[in-house]
């Protein structure tokens, strides 16, 4: 009986350390300073936007997030928009986590048309010092019509105990017959923990 309490024991502690490092809400705002799609049939639109993203839950948490970006390639305009809806499941190290994510993206190139599918991701992230964090993801995006690859990296700085600011960069490199198209985005934002 003394061996399943102690069990016990460990097994809620080991959940009250889950529940420090995983906040049970996470939102972010963000600036995408720059923002690029460039098509071998359409060319290449370049831009700025903004976007948000909410993660609820803890070490296995869902998440939603949406970019919305105004491009340009001094002829037309092209608004650009990445929604992304996904469960992710992030595992403590002793100075970082690994992450498994699986996602539903749509993509949608206003003139271009709408790409929809799935995106599955690996990440790893760790703590350069007790207020400096770096990060990675990389993943697979298999949408309607185009697919291929997908990287993430970022830095964070944490400001307070529920505050953190951050950059991140994203490049997607999808193609199709006859067509390849790349998706680039720096972002800059502030993340907000409960």
């Amino acid at each position: 009986m003394r061996h399943y309490l102690i069990a016990l024991g460990l097994l809620g502690s080991s959940q009250l350390a889950l529940a420090e490092q995983d906040p049970f809400v996470s939102m972010s705002l963000f600036f995408t300073p720059v923002s690029e799609v460039d098509s071998d049939v359409g060319g290449t639109f370049d831009g700025s936007g903004f976007g948000g993203r909410v993660e609820v839950g803890g070490a296995l948490h869902a998440y939603a997030e949406y970019m919305l970006g105004n491009l340009d390639d001094n002829a037309a305009d092209l608004d650009f928009s990445d929604t992304r809806l996904g469960v992710a499941y992030r595992s403590h190290m002793d100075a970082g986590y690994i992450l498994a994510a699986i996602e539903h993206a749509d993509l949608d190139f206003d003139i271009g048309g709408e790409e929809k599918g799935v995106g599955v991701h690996l990440g790893a992230g760790f703590d350069a010092t007790d207020s400096v964090g770096i990060y990675g993801r990389v993943g697979m995006l298999s949408l309607d019509n185009l697919d291929g690859p997908e990287v993430r990296f970022g830095a964070t700085a944490k400001l307070n105990q529920g505050t953190k600011v951050y950059a991140e960069y994203r490049s997607a490199m999808l193609s199709e017959t006859g067509n390849d198209v790349d998706v680039t985005d720096l972002r800059v934002g502030v993340n907000f923990s409960f």
